[in-house]
């Protein structure tokens, strides 16, 4: 018995396994959470928007911030530990603003 048609077969059937899996759409993945409009933030966050940007992402991407869903007092959990891990860049004053713009991300 020959081997060719098998290795014909098989070769077909390769072809179609490849042709139909390359066929197959992924879902696009589901974009971050978008952050309050500036116009809507006060004075205050939008410092705090400022602060983050230039403080909190010396060490975290931005997105893996405000993709977060968190609860005001959860963030305040969270920036006060960062605050003791980065006292010396971190004042009070900042981790306040900051807190208070991430209070406008939308929670769980």
């Amino acid at each position: 018995m020959s081997k060719r048609p098998l290795i014909a077969f098989l070769a077909v059937l390769l072809t179609a396994a490849v042709i139909s899996g390359c066929a197959k759409k992924e879902e696009p993945k589901p974009a971050a959470p978008a952050a309050a409009p500036a116009a809507e933030l006060s004075a205050s966050a939008v410092e705090g928007k400022i602060l983050l940007g230039e403080l909190c992402t010396t060490c975290h991407s931005l997105d893996r911030i405000t993709s977060r869903k968190e609860s005001k007092e959860r963030w305040a959990e969270i920036v006060k530990t960062m605050q003791g891990k980065m006292s010396s860049v971190l004042s009070e004053e900042s981790a306040g603003k900051i807190l208070e713009y991430l209070s406008t991300l939308p929670s769980n």
